[in-house]
């Protein structure tokens, strides 16, 4: 109620912004700004174990945004948001992006409203982070966004196109638990992890191209990168992106990739809903190589 005397009023008024971006699951994995000229705190998160809410202290920064469409026209969503460039939020984007979706959540409301009431107004995630001068530029999109894409489309072709790991009807299932093994780290490149002789067990270490690799970080955040290719020694692997957060004797994740071929698809027997996984192939494996209704000589 506080909140519409404040908005009606033109001496009392003293609006201001809360600004959440979210790069993690761990606890602090936040970034919280505000365009007021004092530090906001407001319960913006919630514990997820316990359901209780989580005060998020608002730095104060200079701040412009664009404005927010809200004209039911999908295709003007896109918000874009300025801020001086040495703040941590760049420097999360400088060398490798995070591992999972950046999630940003803007509130209204004013400074001396005694409820504390700040409403959100743009809920999304973060699309880009590039430097304009002296600026970052934030390039986001509202959640509701995802409803312009078309689904995804099976196409009549040999291979698979599923992405491996994804759940859900239609889609992949193949089980990554069973597909997954936990080993640790012998030594580090710029780029590349070693890993310990055996570590693929009677697996031939190729199969993990196109895998993944997961570690947790410092803070408590899980990263997770790309499997290029397998050294010649079956036990060094090139990863995409640089390593962030992993050190010599670190409890590594590694996941089996797929070729997207039936015979890859029958090594992950399982699926995550009990049947043969084989089951979930996307390919047309049994298309003709012939053109039945081309050009065909009956005489040899």
């Amino acid at each position: 109620m506080a909140f519409t005397l404040f908005e009606k009023s033109r001496r009392k008024a003293r609006p201001a912004e809360l600004i959440l971006f979210v790069y993690g699951e761990a606890p602090g994995s936040y970034f919280a700004y505000t365009n007021a000229e004092q530090e906001i705190t407001h319960d913006s998160l919630t514990d997820p174990d316990t359901g209780d809410p989580i005060a998020v202290t608002y730095e104060p920064v200079a701040v412009t945004r664009g404005s927010i469409n809200a004209s039911g026209n999908l295709d003007k969503t896109a918000l874009q948001l300025r801020f001086r460039r040495d703040i941590e939020l760049v420097e999360l984007f400088r060398v490798y992006p995070p591992s999972q979706v950046v999630t940003v959540t803007i509130r209204e409301g004013h400074v001396n409203d005694p409820d504390g009431e700040f409403l959100v107004v743009h809920a999304g995630k973060v699309l880009s982070v590039g430097r304009e001068g002296n600026e970052a530029v934030i390039g986001c999109e509202p959640i509701t966004s995802s409803m312009r894409r078309p689904m995804p489309m099976r196409n009549y072709q040999r291979g698979c196109n599923l992405a491996l790991y994804v759940q859900g009807p239609g889609m992949c299932n193949a089980d990554k638990a069973l597909a997954t093994v936990v080993t640790t780290v012998d030594s580090l490149g710029t780029t590349s992890v070693a890993l310990p002789s055996g570590w693929n067990g009677l697996i031939d270490p190729v199969k993990y191209r196109k895998g993944l690799v997961e570690w947790v970080g410092p803070a408590g955040n899980t990263e997770i990168r790309e499997i290029l290719s397998v050294g010649v020694d079956g036990v060094t692997l090139t990863i995409s992106g640089l390593i962030r957060g992993l050190i010599v004797g670190q409890e590594i994740k590694v996941s089996r990739g797929c070729t997207h071929q039936q015979d890859d698809c029958i090594t992950h027997t399982e699926s995550v809903t009990g049947q043969p996984n084989i089951w979930n192939y996307g390919g047309c494996d049994d298309i003709p190589l012939k053109n039945p209704i081309g050009f065909v000589n009956q005489f040899y």
